[in-house]
């Protein structure tokens, strides 16, 4: 900020990375792991890059960064053996003013990128929406008793109609939270 320069915290995870080692060891999920820091060290050479826990990383840098991370990172990826079968996620979080800690900006790029676990996108931005989504699902699972109880989930059929014959061929059964 001193510089002039916006934060921003990269969250690195790798998919199905504990399926990885136990097919493959844990001597080449210990050199995966050492192959991606060695990368994300020549993507941010001037910036602080360390290892958070098991297979995620995070890389402390700029918008510029980011941007350079964006068009040098994937090709090196896939230019590594290792690296271009592993599906690797980096959530992106801008680190306001009003941040209330590290430990939040984690928590915010790591939600990032469980939004995009399992697809082919390697970066998300955080943004409010996905704290929004969080919150929502935290409600609905700790007060999921307390609506059945109260009977505020029903119970509906929803019909499946044929296009050309116009007549219903099946129900599916959905339950709507009131």
């Amino acid at each position: 900020r001193k510089a002039g320069k916006d934060p921003v915290l990269i969250y690195t995870s790798i998919d199905e990375f504990q399926s990885f080692e136990r097919n493959q060891g844990f001597a080449a999920g210990d050199q995966l792991l050492k192959e991606l820091a060695e990368d994300l060290r020549k993507v941010f050479p001037s910036d602080l890059v360390c290892r958070f826990s098991e297979d995620h990383f995070l890389v402390l840098t700029d918008r510029e960064g980011v941007k350079h991370m964006q068009e040098t990172f994937p090709e090196m990826v896939s230019a590594s053996a290792v690296l271009s079968v592993m599906r690797i996620h980096m959530g992106l979080y801008a680190c306001g003013r009003n941040t209330s800690g590290a430990l939040d900006s984690v928590d915010c790029a790591r939600l990032a990128s469980e939004e995009i676990r399992n697809t082919d996108v390697m970066c998300f931005w955080y943004d409010w929406n996905l704290q929004q989504k969080k919150s929502r699902n935290a409600y609905v699972l700790t007060h999921l008793t307390e609506a059945i109880e109260k009977r505020r989930i029903e119970v509906r059929f929803l019909p499946a109609v044929r296009f050309v014959s116009q007549k219903t061929c099946e129900l599916e059964i959905i339950s709507v939270w009131n």
